[in-house]
């Protein structure tokens, strides 16, 4: 069968932020820290040396690649307890979380509240992606108007409950790798503004759909998973892989103007939501001891990028033996608990003071 891209990944904390369970009205799902998920596009692919497993199934090599968006109804018969019951599976290996791609944007068919039912069921956190591999989707790397649309289309098929997110949904992708726009035909300048520009706009996009809408304030997170290429963020202040996208977003989130774009969200409205619902993230093939200490020296050096968390999106591990995938694996998962346990003792010494204080202010201290 075609390699199923079911890769494993994790979140860090090298910032403070809270991470309140989703699933909210008493249906729970787990924290998202420490978060232990996959990646998950498993086409229904057969290679040609397997068609005689199942010859029912052409290969994607000679017809063609299906749709790439999981999610539809239409692939039940992997993801859903009555066939190969895929999402069971990760839940089996341990996961907390399912990080999808081309959730939204693709114009798939049917309903995707099925998949998210059954996440929600057995405790998965949900991160649908945006199909973001086009930048001519948008207009002239403004790309409001198709992620609004793409959004409202989404809220019709499923992602929308009682006017709130589906419960099962953690996070939302805006885009995956967007910093390979500056590469594209279409940024004849080969410029930063390119990638910057089609982020704020789509992040811009959504939270117009959400006004439209009339959806209910969310505590659902927003992010990009920027490649793990060298680069250099559009303010010039950050150099290397991945860390210039979280530099990107907090430079623009000052200055709009660096990219030429105007929100149509009112800037403070913009900024709360970049604040409050905003966490850095990458994808990474590279050897985990070194990811993990090239981000943790940037944050200390670039005053935290917002004082806002990171995770990785994909960790690749291409070629690397299976025990050092293994001592990998352990080390984020370590790492991400001890960093929750110390944001716990923080924000647990923050509520202490606070009510130290307000026992004063009653005594008239």
């Amino acid at each position: 069968m075609r390699r199923s891209r079911m890769r494993l990944r994790t979140i860090t904390r090298t910032a403070r932020m809270t991470w309140a369970p989703r699933c909210q009205h008493g249906r729970g799902c787990p924290p998202l820290a420490p978060m232990r998920a996959v990646a998950y596009g498993a086409l229904p692919c057969a290679m040609p040396h397997a068609q005689h497993y199942a010859p029912e199934m052409m290969s994607c090599n000679l017809v063609g690649l299906p749709s790439e968006d999981m999610m539809q109804e239409g692939y039940e018969a992997q993801w859903g307890p009555s066939g190969r019951n895929d999402l069971g599976l990760m839940k089996a290996l341990g996961a907390n979380a399912v990080r999808l791609y081309h959730s939204l944007g693709l114009d798939g068919k049917g309903s995707h509240q099925g998949f998210l039912n059954r996440a929600q069921k057995l405790k998965l956190n949900v991160m649908p992606g945006f199909h973001s591999t086009e930048p001519a989707m948008c207009d002239h790397f403004d790309c409001h108007d198709a992620w609004k649309a793409a959004t409202l289309k989404g809220f019709k098929q499923g992602f929308l409950v009682d006017n709130r997110w589906h419960p099962a949904i953690s996070t939302v992708i805006l885009m995956n790798e967007p910093d390979f726009y500056d590469n594209d035909a279409l940024c004849t300048d080969r410029g930063a503004w390119c990638r910057v520009k089609a982020v704020l706009s789509a992040m811009d996009g959504l939270l117009q759909a959400e006004e439209e809408a009339q959806v209910l304030p969310s505590d659902v997170k927003l992010t990009v998973t920027w490649s793990f290429a060298m680069r250099t963020s559009i303010d010039g202040k950050v150099q290397g892989p991945g860390t210039f996208g979280f530099q990107d977003m907090v430079a623009v989130m000052e200055d709009p103007s660096l990219v030429k774009y105007t929100p149509r969200t009112p800037m403070k409205k913009l900024r709360e939501a970049f604040h409050s619902r905003w966490i850095h993230g990458l994808n990474t093939q590279a050897p985990w001891n070194f990811v993990s200490d090239f981000v943790t020296n940037h944050y200390k050096l670039y005053d935290n990028f917002g004082g806002l968390p990171w995770f990785i999106g994909e960790y690749g591990a291409n070629g690397q033996a299976e025990s050092l995938i293994i001592s990998d694996l352990e080390s984020m998962d370590q790492k991400a608990a001890s960093d929750e346990q110390r944001r716990l003792r923080a924000e647990l010494r923050v509520v202490q003071h606070r009510r130290q204080e307000d026992r004063r202010d009653r005594r008239g201290v």
